[in-house]
């Protein structure tokens, strides 16, 4: 494996390597609330509280993996002509961040019926600046961790924000819960935009590695040569499955979730709608009431 001789090695007195780690990690803590709170269930929610249809919410699940196709020419352009990656790395993120948190207001700036289609605008501008942001952020981060602890420092690395995450993710559920409708995506929306703005605050604390080019130039087979390796194909087909099988059972179980809660407002409607419920009482789907009511 090649290694960047121009990082440091991790030593006691090397307090810029350490304080790098740090901010690693602080960084990824401020990301990880922007992502879990705006993609995921709370994303394809949002759509359907601004009126998207199945397919409207399929297409823009697909954007994210669609723009990653630019990631082949910002790695290419990468190569060839950027001489320093932390400032673009700050420009391509910063756009990112704040286009999708600027989704928030669509409700409150736009007709009803401009919504979803200016949330698909802002939404594929974003994660085409992403698509760039994410490759060199990739390189610039393993050139920050020593070679000899890279593997183990992302993993724990790794637990930290997926353990952070699962705060994250509770939170933001039981803020739908207490703040039902768009009054809870607003605050949502708040939350993300002050973590986006300290996301932005902990890459100004990255250090600007001279970057290291590939001796591959061509365009062609630069592109070529990762298909050569066998682990790298096994590893693309296992994430391609993996994403896909995330986001297609998203769609099918809140779509579920909404055709049970209007299935329990037939059945049972002296309790009403069940996000409104607070006194407590467990909701109940019993099979043999819901044959009764559609017999």
């Amino acid at each position: 494996m090649y290694v960047n001789k121009q990082v440091p090695m991790l030593t006691p007195k090397n307090y810029n390597t350490r304080r790098g780690l740090r901010v690693l990690v602080l960084e990824g803590m401020a990301a990880t609330v922007v992502l879990q709170l705006l993609a995921g269930p709370f994303q394809t929610g949002y759509l359907l509280h601004l009126g998207a249809t199945s397919g409207q919410i399929g297409l823009v699940l697909a954007i994210t993996t669609f723009v990653n196709i630019l990631q082949v020419f910002a790695a290419y352009w990468m190569q060839k002509s950027m001489k320093s990656r932390k400032p673009w790395l700050v420009i391509f993120a910063s756009v990112q961040r704040y286009l999708w948190v600027l989704c928030g207001i669509i409700p409150f700036v736009l007709p009803q019926i401009w919504w979803v289609s200016a949330y698909i605008i802002l939404y594929t501008t974003a994660f085409a600046s992403n698509a760039y942001a994410a490759v060199i952020w990739t390189t610039l981060a393993g050139d920050m961790v020593p070679a000899s602890i890279r593997g183990r420092f992302f993993g724990i690395r790794n637990t930290i924000i997926g353990a952070w995450a699962i705060v994250v993710v509770f939170l933001g559920g039981q803020i739908l819960k207490w703040y039902p409708g768009g009054q809870g995506y607003s605050i949502l929306f708040v939350i993300c935009g002050i973590f986006a703005v300290l996301n932005m605050i902990a890459f100004l604390y990255y250090p600007n590695i001279p970057l290291v080019k590939s001796t591959e130039s061509n365009f062609v087979p630069m592109i070529k040569k990762p298909f050569h390796d066998r682990l790298f194909i096994k590893a693309i087909l296992f994430l391609a499955s993996w994403f896909y099988s995330g986001d297609y059972s998203t769609v099918i179980l809140l779509c579920h979730a909404e055709c049970t809660a209007c299935q329990h407002r037939r059945c049972f409607p002296h309790y009403g709608d069940p996000n409104d419920r607070d006194d407590g009482r467990l909701l109940f789907l019993g099979e043999p009431e819901c044959q009764i009511f559609n017999a």
